[in-house]
């Protein structure tokens, strides 16, 4: 970076759950950093991404969605991303418009934002893309009217055209500072991180009910072959043996059908051919074990 006035800061990307914030995230960066799958909760760590606009660069944090959970699992999720706000400089919150009741679903946690002025924090009215102009126009005037929002911007998170004015938003929020990272980097985390949170997209997207909820998936092994080919070995870990026997299938086939799925999108991201190992372990307790979740690849 020659610029003699970079800006470099962390914004914070939160919200209830499936609001949209992973696609936000994807879609500023340009690049798939976060997954994505139509089901609540897919987020569970919080994942960092990086965004370079003009001088700026932009820590972009993707949080788990805020919900009441019923384990330590649920409650370590939630309270990260509320940790994530009051670090961060500047925040989004993100809010699934067309979805029912948005400001009645919402209303615990306006309760909970910060009113300080140290932290700012932007509304965005996700989904308007499915709402007439008139009912964005009510949404942004009744919440607007419950928290004094820095900024609001109604857009569809999936178009890349929509986000313009909140990057540029974005990229004056944060204070002047060095850089500090390269400026073609968009993400902090480890490469083994990714690799498993793609088997877990597509457990999410080829499972139903609890399966998705009840699994943990970490990259053992990950290995750089000479024919510049990658082998992986992974371990999805659930806490039940029926699961175990679901995640397998038949013969073997549902796990064989989730791990083409995974080793295709990984060849695509990294470029190079990959050759991926899963196994299922048992693990009843992983859900309420602390040390376990996090930090895992740190």
């Amino acid at each position: 970076m020659t610029d003699k006035n970079p800006r470099y800061g962390h914004v914070a990307v939160f919200g209830l759950p499936n609001a949209g914030k992973s696609t936000l995230v994807n879609t500023l960066v340009g690049e798939k950093v976060s997954i994505v799958t139509p089901k609540v909760q897919t987020t569970r760590n919080r994942i960092t991404a990086i965004l370079t606009e003009g001088r700026a660069q932009i820590v972009l944090i993707d949080t788990p969605g805020i919900f009441e959970g019923r384990n330590q699992f649920d409650a370590q999720m939630s309270e990260a991303a509320w940790q994530s706000v009051e670090d961060c400089d500047y925040a989004l919150l993100i809010v699934d418009a067309a979805g029912q009741d948005p400001l009645e679903r919402h209303e615990k946690l306006l309760k909970r934002l910060p009113r300080n002025k140290s932290t700012r924090i932007a509304l965005v009215l996700n989904k308007i893309d499915k709402l007439e102009k008139e009912r964005v126009l009510s949404l942004i005037s009744a919440f607007t009217a419950l928290y004094p929002f820095a900024d609001v911007f109604p857009l569809s998170a999936r178009k890349a055209g929509d986000v313009h004015d909140l990057k540029k938003t974005i990229a004056m929020q944060i204070p002047e500072g060095p850089w500090a990272y390269d400026e073609d980097q968009i993400s902090t985390l480890p490469q083994r991180f990714l690799a498993a949170e793609i088997t877990r997209e597509k457990i999410f997207l080829q499972t139903f009910a609890e399966i998705p909820y009840a699994i943990a998936v970490e990259t053992e092994l990950w290995e750089e072959r000479d024919d510049n080919s990658l082998f992986l070995q992974q371990v999805i870990y659930v806490d039940k043996e029926k699961l175990k026997s679901i995640l397998l299938g038949a013969r073997g086939q549902k796990i064989k059908t989730i791990g083409q799925s995974s080793r295709i999108e990984m060849a695509k991201i990294y470029g190079r051919p990959v050759h991926l190992k899963l196994f299922v372990k048992v693990n009843p307790k992983w859900r309420d074990d602390p040390q376990f979740f996090p930090n895992r690849y740190a």
